[in-house]
């Protein structure tokens, strides 16, 4: 800190800085005296009077007999001087994120993985409902040979933009690609977005926004982004939200759960987190009514403990069987093909469309090119 600056704020205070070397150095919180370079811990903030470490960034009242009753007393958090004199720090305004930067990352859908994904699932024109839905993005963050990453949006209630949450996917099988250490390839660019490393960024639901739609219909919660998009393509009779990961939205908030106020709320923890919803979820008492669901700790079977199910992977899991014993009833050779369009056709044994097949080589096969083509 600039010298002049550091024995004028001492002079506007009124302070002897003489005085000060004798009694002011030591701060009460950590008891360090200098840090690096001989530098004293303690300086005064200007803009607010009040002494600051530089050591463990404890600011307290620029008051000299608050420091002596401090120092003797050796508490200052448990002395009666704390509560009346200290005037805690005004807290830095909530920033949000323009909203033209996730305006701009509306593009390149065709090369965004996540969405790829998403239309092997449920073809392309629910893939992009889903996306107008949830408003993700893409980004070339993470970007590879496969294609570029996904921007997940937390849009609040009221249409404030709250984070972006960079992914990387697999376009085939969905899963998160992770690094060599086994962490998901995760970034989040809020503050980065908004050049500002203190920025007070406050997550919230992801798919907030969409409580504005429908005000009668039950809420589901889940833990990841991806779970909420697929479960609201598979049972669409909920609005599904996502807490963003263990770590994402704080619970503890009133302001973050205050608008699942009056609603019907179901709880779907992964599989071997019960445990941890079941702690946070009290939070939610007096908010609205809610169920913690043990679906996936009672269907589990198992190596899904160790994979650490969600919801989403047991409807994707069954839509897997499904197709699976779809593709044992038709005739050798035969599979179904998604189309790039979405949707599916069979194919024959010559991997030809089963629609041209104008020479059918058993009985089976007939009959099935008479069921396509009715």
């Amino acid at each position: 800190m600039n010298h002049n600056n550091y024995t004028k704020g001492f002079e506007i205070l009124g302070i002897d800085l003489a005085n000060l070397r004798r009694k002011y150095t030591t701060c009460p919180r950590c008891s360090q005296t200098r840090k690096k370079n001989r530098q004293r811990c303690l300086w005064v903030n200007l803009e607010t009077g009040n002494y600051k470490c530089h050591h463990c960034g404890w600011e307290g009242r620029a008051d000299s007999n608050a420091w002596i009753e401090c120092n003797r007393k050796g508490n200052y958090y448990d002395s009666e001087l704390w509560k009346t004199k200290y005037i805690p720090p005004v807290p830095k305004p909530k920033q949000y994120i323009p909203k033209e930067w996730m305006i701009r990352s509306f593009s390149q859908y065709n090369q965004n993985t996540f969405f790829l994904f998403l239309t092997s699932v449920f073809g392309m024109d629910k893939a992009k409902i889903l996306t107008e839905q949830y408003r993700f993005g893409t980004s070339k963050m993470f970007s590879d040979h496969l294609g570029k990453s996904v921007v997940f949006w937390q849009i609040d209630i009221n249409g404030n933009i709250r984070q972006g949450k960079v992914m990387a996917y697999d376009p085939v099988t969905g899963k998160r690609k992770k690094t060599d250490d086994g962490k998901g390839v995760i970034s989040f660019i809020g503050r980065k977005i908004i050049q500002d490393d203190d920025a007070r960024l406050e997550q919230c639901f992801f798919g907030e926004h969409l409580l504005t739609e429908a005000a009668s219909k039950p809420v589901a919660i889940v833990e990841s982004e991806k779970t909420a998009i697929l479960m609201t393509g598979f049972f669409p009779d909920c609005i599904w939200l996502a807490t963003g990961g263990k770590n994402g939205v704080r619970w503890s908030s009133i302001e973050n759960i205050e608008p699942l106020i009056g609603r019907q709320v179901i709880l779907y923890p992964d599989l071997g987190a019960y445990n941890d919803w079941e702690d946070k979820a009290h939070h939610l008492d007096n908010v609205c009514e809610y169920t913690l669901s043990t679906l996936l700790e009672d269907k589990a079977q198992g190596q899904d403990w160790n994979k650490g199910y969600d919801i989403a992977d047991y409807f994707l899991k069954q839509r897997l069987a499904s197709e699976q014993v779809k593709e044992d009833e038709l005739p050798d050779g035969w599979s179904y093909h998604t189309l790039p369009g979405g949707g599916e056709t069979l194919i024959d044994a010559d991997g030809l469309p089963a629609l041209w097949n104008l020479c059918p080589k058993d009985d089976k096969e007939r009959q099935w090119i008479e069921k396509i083509a009715y």
